[in-house]
């Protein structure tokens, strides 16, 4: 009996001294709840274990964990803030005749479209700072626009929201340096209308400007003439690394034009004036100013042509040449074009038709139509042809033979 009960003590000492599963595992720690727990009874209620707001942080709900055949509470906690981003607590959620786990999240909230604030007419000397969201207390909140005092030499640049890796960036705004030249092309010029002419008065035409660091156009209006000047329209001329303004100024006109004369207009001659000439308007520049010609008719000139000038530009100047009488070549150095096609004429009885021929009249070919010529007993016509003799051409008058 005394050994009986010495090997029942042996094996209880044995029984306590070896640990379950359970009590083996560390204490602190608790094993991630399983994905499902069918056929387990629901998880109770939230409990609410939030402590006192914390700024710059949000709150992360706990949540029910199965553990060891029970619902065990695991703790909620404070977590940085993520600007643009929303917690999903980890939850379950009941499907079917069992309860699955769904991890805790983090949703995406992008900021909304902007607001449109009633800035009205701001002070003298401030520029408008748009409004724009700001991320607080986990939600979007509207921050609305101001006027603020204008800074010289500095432009207001507006910040942005930009999307990184787990949240909302905020690209700072700030006041940047204004680049004190352009460094691309002035845009076209606008379209402006003067009107009409004004006595006494020149119209300057508008121009870009470069102002706090954007193109700004200025309008062109009229002003009051200065006897003896001339007004000269600034220019944009690129340098090495950026634009450069010459500006407009009246100048003495003495000199050649350096700017190049207006399209030339288009003139109605009228009909043609027997025994004239028709002389086309022009560009002329007096009194350091385009001035428009009319066009007229002159008295032709025996063996003479007119020939039209024109306005050439010669290094910064432009000079009018070629205007004069010049001699007309007695023949031709060009051979004639080819001959238009002339309408088929009925046979005539009696009668040879001669064809049209390309005639060289004052310095020119002209066209002689073709016509219907009698007939002459035992003669041929010869048609005339134009040949080359030398460096011109001759002409060969059609004969009978």
């Amino acid at each position: 009996m005394s050994n009986l009960r010495r090997v029942l003590m042996v094996l209880l000492v044995a029984m306590v001294a070896v640990p379950t599963a359970a009590s083996a595992q560390p204490r602190g720690r608790r094993r991630p709840p399983a994905v499902s727990a069918p056929n387990r009874p629901p998880p109770p209620a939230q409990r609410e274990q939030r402590g006192q707001p914390r700024r710059g942080q949000i709150w992360i709900a706990g949540h029910w964990a199965w553990e060891r055949g029970d619902w065990a509470w695991v703790g909620g906690r404070w977590e940085p803030d993520r600007p643009g981003k929303r917690p999903q607590p980890a939850r379950w959620e009941q499907r079917g005749n069992q309860w699955s786990w769904v991890a805790e999240t983090w949703l995406d909230v992008a900021p909304p479209a902007p607001q449109v604030d009633n800035r009205g007419n701001g002070p003298a000397g401030h520029v408008w700072v748009e409004g724009r969201w700001d991320w607080k207390d986990g939600n979007w909140s509207w921050m609305a626009g101001q006027w603020q005092p204008a800074r010289a030499g500095k432009r207001w640049q507006q910040g942005q929201w930009k999307q990184g890796t787990d949240r909302w960036e905020w690209q700072a705004d700030a006041w940047v340096d204004l680049p004190l030249h352009p460094t691309s092309a002035p845009p076209p010029p606008q379209v402006e209308s003067p009107g009409r002419a004004r006595r006494g008065q020149v119209w300057t035409a508008g121009h870009w400007d470069w102002r706090d660091g954007a193109w700004a156009w200025t309008a062109g209006q009229w002003t009051a003439d200065q006897p003896g000047k001339r007004w000269q329209p600034g220019q944009w001329r690129q340098g090495a690394d950026h634009w450069e303004w010459t500006g407009d100024a009246w100048i003495d006109p003495s000199g050649p034009p350096s700017v190049a004369p207006p399209e030339t207009r288009v003139e109605n001659a009228g009909r043609p004036r027997r025994g004239s000439v028709w002389v086309a308007g022009r560009w002329e520049w007096k009194k350091g100013k385009w001035t428009w010609t009319r066009g007229r008719w002159e008295k032709a000139r025996k063996g003479k042509r007119w020939q039209q000038g024109q306005w050439e530009q010669r290094g910064d100047q432009w000079q009018y040449a070629g205007e004069a009488w010049v001699d007309v070549p007695e023949f031709p150095s060009a051979a004639p074009p080819a001959p238009p096609i002339e309408q088929p004429q009925p046979p005539r009885r009696g009668y040879v038709w001669i064809a049209g021929n390309y005639a060289w009249v004052d310095g020119a070919y002209a066209w002689t139509p073709g016509h219907w010529e009698r007939a002459k007993a035992q003669k041929v016509w010869v048609a005339g042809q134009w040949t080359l003799q030398g460096d011109h051409y001759v002409w060969t008058a059609g004969h009978w033979q």
